[in-house]
């Protein structure tokens, strides 16, 4: 699975601590489909949540990481947000 940087944001957080998030779009494929999803990093905590394989366009996975960036949406919140977006 291919991962390319989209873009990262840094959150004020507590004083002096940002958090960092990254947004990454996923690229795999799949029985000769290529699949593309989602991956956000938060460096601070060193966390991160997945979600592959959720389209086949290349340009509606990077709005979709547009708007998670967007919303400033961390990790923990990807699967909740995905479910009402999608």
């Amino acid at each position: 699975m291919k991962e390319e940087l989209m873009t990262s944001l840094q959150v004020p957080y507590r004083p002096g601590t940002p958090l960092s998030i990254r947004y990454y779009l996923l690229e795999e494929t799949r029985e000769d489909q290529t699949l593309y999803g989602i991956k956000i990093s938060e460096e601070t905590g060193r966390t991160s949540a997945v979600a592959p394989g959720l389209t086949g366009s290349r340009q509606r996975a990077a709005e979709l990481i547009a708007l998670l960036a967007r919303g400033t949406v961390t990790p923990t919140g990807l699967a909740d947000v995905l479910a009402d977006l999608l």
